[in-house]
């Protein structure tokens, strides 16, 4: 495999895809939206390299609110990327489908189906075709965290203490659904119970600035590491400029989805930390991109999935089994969430730690009903 895999040549041969609807175990409920189901194409990318002809599996699952898309639309333009003719890299395929960047869910889909052929072609794992030219050794198994929707206090404190007994350390809960004071009480009461624990809040940009500066004001900083997309991202900026960070970091999220805007705010200095999801970003290689400037900028970075199927999960693992210098805990451990997917097993989690299939590519081929 070359150093840089973008550059490897290959003929794209076609792009199959299969809308799905994968229906939640629980709804999913956020400061901003409650979800039952999720909708996605699964796509089988087919190429020709070295002779032979391989395919491999992406997903693109546009989220309201992140990437509105229309999946019609979208398998559309994936059934149109076939036939292409002379072989061609990743780096000139997108160069040359530039109605793709507009399209993140799609890219990022394309993206991991060509690499997961590569990866086939080889016989290796994706994390090996990502780590290439890095110097390090992927990592496996992956840290992860215990994320929750919004729930009521005694059901996340029975639900996290069994997290806590199979190995998690870190948890995320969900808040800006319900009033501030009911989500303080709420907090404390979980720190309370689980003094060990380090928990992550994730508002969803739900509340105001003034509101988002009191909240974090009262937020035990030794017990709540950082609270994720606290407001809006049009008042991240007034946000940034007038909290004093006595509390907890402030953490991008949705902020992270506009082109050259987490970079932006990297520059700030202000930023405690970056949750990176490589299908709002359009790619695996534009979240390593962000990794590096956020490593620079001394940011945390936590790299997490945008409620994809076993299919875009897996890949977004194999990216942070690359970057074993960013120790996380990341957020991939939602495969819970869903009452059926497309894996043929479920995703394996021992003491806190997300295990890679074994095999080549994904390590799997997906199936439905």
């Amino acid at each position: 495999m070359s150093p840089n895999h973008r550059d490897r040549p290959f003929r794209l041969d076609g792009v199959d895809s299969r809308r799905l609807t994968l229906p939640l175990a629980t709804p999913l409920v956020t400061g901003r939206e409650r979800y039952q189901s999720r909708d996605l194409l699964l796509l089988r990318v087919r190429i020709r390299v070295d002779g032979r002809t391989l395919h491999g599996w992406g997903e693109a699952a546009p989220l309201p609110g992140w990437n509105d898309a229309d999946l019609d639309e979208l398998a559309g333009i994936a059934a149109q990327l076939g036939g292409c003719g002379e072989p061609r890299s990743l780096t000139a395929l997108f160069n040359d489908h530039d109605l793709l960047d507009q399209r993140p869910a799609l890219r990022f889909g394309i993206e991991c189906g060509v690499l997961d052929a590569l990866a086939r072609a080889d016989g290796v794992a994706l994390a090996d075709v990502l780590v290439a030219g890095r110097g390090v050794e992927p990592a496996s198994p992956v840290a992860v965290q215990r994320t929750l929707g919004d729930c009521d206090a005694p059901a996340a404190i029975d639900a996290l203490t069994a997290a806590q007994e199979a190995g998690y350390t870190h948890a995320k809960l969900k808040v800006g659904a319900r009033e501030a004071r009911d989500d303080l009480a709420r907090i404390f009461d979980i720190v309370t119970a689980l003094p060990e624990l380090i928990v992550r809040l994730d508002a969803n940009g739900a509340w105001g600035v003034d509101e988002a500066l009191s909240m974090l004001a009262t937020l035990p900083k030794e017990r709540v590491e950082w609270v994720e997309q606290p407001v809006p991202d049009v008042e991240i900026d007034a946000l940034l400029e007038r909290y004093d960070r006595s509390g907890p970091a402030i953490a991008i999220d949705e902020s992270c989805a506009e082109p050259g805007r987490a970079e932006a705010l990297l520059a700030t200095g202000r930023l405690g930390a970056v949750v990176v999801k490589p299908a709002a970003l359009g790619g695996l290689d534009r979240a390593a991109g962000l990794f590096e400037q956020a490593v620079e900028a001394g940011a945390a970075v936590m790299i997490s999935n945008l409620m994809e199927s076993a299919v875009g999960r897996a890949a977004v693992a194999h990216l942070a089994a690359a970057w074993p210098d960013l120790p996380g805990p990341h957020g991939l451990a939602t495969g819970t969430w869903f009452a059926r997917d497309v894996a043929p097993d479920a995703d394996r989690i021992d003491g806190g730690r997300l295990h890679l299939r074994p095999g080549a590519g994904l390590g799997f081929e997906p199936g439905y009903t």
